[in-house]
């Protein structure tokens, strides 16, 4: 199982100041990881990293259209809230 992105912050604690690299790293964890893009781990990754908020939901959106049979997410993103049906 890869680092959660807090557990490799620990260990390199300058990069926690880098926005970039954490929007990168907290990206990179949800692929490392084998995750959907639905709901419930939107949802996971937008609450441990409320301040990257605005630019996660611009990749997460790219993912869900790159996904047109992800049924359990519904997603307003002009609106900026999510539905779970699952």
């Amino acid at each position: 199982m890869p680092l959660k992105v807090e557990e490799y912050l620990v260990q390199l604690s300058y990069m926690k100041f880098r926005r970039q690299s954490k929007i990168e790293l907290a990206l990179g964890e949800f692929r490392a990881r084998g995750l959907k893009p639905n709901a419930e781990n939107i949802l996971d990754y937008l609450t441990r990293f409320e301040e990257l908020r605005d630019e996660l939901l611009v990749q997460f959106e790219k993912m869900t259209k790159a996904t047109p049979t992800l049924n359990e997410l519904t997603y307003h993103f002009s609106q900026g809230w999510l539905a779970y049906a699952g």
